[in-house]
């Protein structure tokens, strides 16, 4: 089956609809669900970031020079970013 001019800008129109249609769902879906988010940190190379078990704690890792971090620690706080702590290593 040969494709013709139209075919093509129907299925070109058809593409871009469905384009404009995921960006609209990706939209509502992080505005629905990044609703309450807190920068607990700036500057550095901020990595990842975990809950705690209980959900009232998080832990992270950081090179923040403005820490004077060479390298990445890890630091746990709680929601509030309250009493943040650099976990220590024992050896």
């Amino acid at each position: 089956m040969t494709m013709t001019t139209t075919m093509i800008t129907d299925m070109n129109m058809h593409m871009e609809t469905k384009k404009l249609q995921l960006k609209m769902y990706c939209t509502t879906l992080l505005k629905k669900n990044l609703t309450n988010v807190t920068q607990l940190t700036f500057g550095g190379d901020n990595a990842e970031a975990y809950f705690s078990f209980d959900d009232e704690m998080i832990v992270f890792q950081s090179n923040n020079p403005a820490w004077s971090l060479e390298c990445d620690q890890i630091f746990y706080t709680k929601l509030d970013g309250a009493n943040m702590q650099e976990k220590k290593c024992h050896h």
